[in-house]
């Protein structure tokens, strides 16, 4: 009778001087830590600077890999994503309204139900922005008491 080899299983080595094409779970970028409301932020734009409170930032909307921020009577962009500023902000304040909106729950002014399930919110600004479906069931889901 023949015997059959099992083969062995080979743990693969790495090559000094090759870099890794994946890194080891939890050796990535640590998340960013979450700013509060309270806290002052520096924003620039060329050659205007301000200092802002984050709970007087009223809305952030995305233009490509950049954030534009509304506070005041103001707007500046920031090279930082829209997903990036969700993470950094506190959520029990700041609401991610659609793909390219996140809106300061504390400057809603008014919230208008649509037929698709979703809303439009109005802020004290007068700006409208409509909240999808997915997120306006989120948005009840939060606000209810």
């Amino acid at each position: 009778m023949h015997k059959h080899k099992l083969s062995k299983r080979v743990k693969p080595t790495l090559l000094p001087g090759v870099p890794q094409r994946f890194s080891p779970p939890g050796t990535g970028k640590p998340a960013p830590q979450q700013i509060s409301g309270s806290k002052r932020i520096f924003i620039q734009e060329g050659d205007n600077c301000w200092i802002v409170r984050v709970a007087d930032l009223m809305l952030l909307e995305s233009e490509g890999n950049y954030t534009r921020i509304y506070f005041g009577e103001s707007s500046s962009i920031m090279a930082r994503s829209l997903n990036y500023m969700e993470n950094r902000l506190d959520p029990t304040l700041f609401f991610r309204a659609n793909r390219h909106s996140i809106i300061n729950l504390k400057y809603v002014k008014h919230i208008e139900p649509q037929l698709n399930g979703g809303f439009v919110v109005r802020l004290q600004s007068g700006s409208e922005i409509e909240v999808s479906r997915r997120q306006g069931h989120l948005l009840k889901k939060n606000m209810r008491l």
